[in-house]
């Protein structure tokens, strides 16, 4: 194997690994940031809950005028008799 071809394979990778973070720092500190994979994914969570509960809330809001939620009797934790 040629030492010096790898060396300087290395080093531009090195370089180019060094270019990346001075990019993504300018970025940051002019106020462009990249959102991550991870964040993206958390925010379509965060969305697609937001959503249902929405949805759950406009449900109840569509019920007949007669109903009641006061006529519900809710159950309590610890069991009943």
């Amino acid at each position: 194997m040629n030492y010096h071809y790898i060396d300087c394979m290395i080093k531009e990778r090195q370089r180019e690994e060094l270019e990346a973070c001075e990019r993504r720092r300018m970025l940051r500190s002019a106020g462009y940031h990249q959102e991550t994979l991870i964040r993206k994914i958390g925010s379509g969570i965060v969305n697609a809950v937001r959503r249902l509960k929405e949805q759950k809330v406009y449900r109840f809001r569509r019920l007949h005028p007669s109903y009641s939620m006061a006529n519900n009797v809710v159950g309590t934790k610890g069991g009943g008799k």
